[in-house]
């Protein structure tokens, strides 16, 4: 089971797309934003209150930096490796082949995290 659209949505919100204004593009990407703040956002709410609770400047900013280094740096670096077709292809077919490990792997892992929060809190 797969966890996707059917095939016959995508045409018609491609046929949507093409007909859409400004104000309709601006209503879905305040829709849109509404939905993920509660999955993304506390991240971000996180790391504002963290920076809005330092007695100076230079602690919070070396918060942000921290903050910075751990969480963008990984996503530039890999932006930068898949960028490459060779690189991308590579991922890809090492992907087909090794589906069901890496299905397993990031579930045990978000098993193991979630166990590891109720523990924690």
């Amino acid at each position: 089971m797969r966890l996707q659209a059917p095939g016959n949505v995508g045409a018609l919100v491609k046929k949507a797309a093409r007909k859409a204004t400004l104000p309709a593009l601006l209503a879905g990407g305040f829709l849109i934003g509404l939905c993920t703040i509660p999955c993304s956002g506390a991240v971000y709410l996180g790391i504002l209150s963290l920076l809005a609770a330092q007695p100076t400047a230079l602690i919070g900013y070396s918060y942000l930096v921290l903050y910075n280094l751990i969480f963008v740096l990984p996503l530039i670096i890999l932006l930068v490796l898949v960028s490459s077709r060779p690189t991308l292809n590579r991922l890809a077919h090492w992907n087909i082949h090794h589906k069901e490990g890496v299905r397993l792997a990031l579930g045990s892992g978000v098993v193991v995290m979630g166990l590891f929060i109720l523990l924690v809190v």
